[in-house]
């Protein structure tokens, strides 16, 4: 698995940059999961004192999903701050249609409910695998 998580990784991180620039959120959340699932993969690497990446690669893996946790919060205030000026002029389908698409980009419908397709508990697990796995190594 770490063989071909290495000859993946390359492409994926690429890809995930490539839609951070272009601001294709959903590409991005599907991306993120699968990173997700394959770092997942890894943690019992932490109990063992193995790695699965070069430290480098760790610290740029977790500064890339900084920035993409970032930018999906950006977009988020900025379409809500949109919408509070065009509220005024929207009807109640128009309001309904940009609270689904605000729940699409983000998969954010309640805080207090942990939903397994919320892209910001993928961004966690993504760093909390890494903290766990390079604990001695990264800071």
């Amino acid at each position: 698995m770490r063989i071909l998580f290495n000859h993946l990784y390359p492409s994926l991180k690429s890809r995930i940059e490539k839609c951070l620039s272009k601001f294709d959120f959903g590409e991005l959340r599907f991306l993120t999961k699968e990173l997700q699932r394959c770092v997942k993969q890894f943690w019992n690497f932490g109990t063992l004192g193995e790695i699965f990446l070069s430290v480098e690669d760790a610290q740029g893996l977790v500064k890339l999903i900084g920035e993409v946790a970032k930018e999906v919060r950006e977009d988020r205030e900025v379409r809500l701050e949109q919408f509070k000026t065009a509220k005024k002029k929207m009807d109640e389908e128009d309001i309904e249609y940009f609270e689904e698409d605000v729940r699409k980009v983000d998969k954010i419908e309640n805080r207090k409910k942990v939903d397994r397709g919320n892209f910001f508990v993928d961004v966690m697990e993504i760093s909390g695998t890494l903290a766990y796995v390079y604990k001695q190594n990264v800071s």
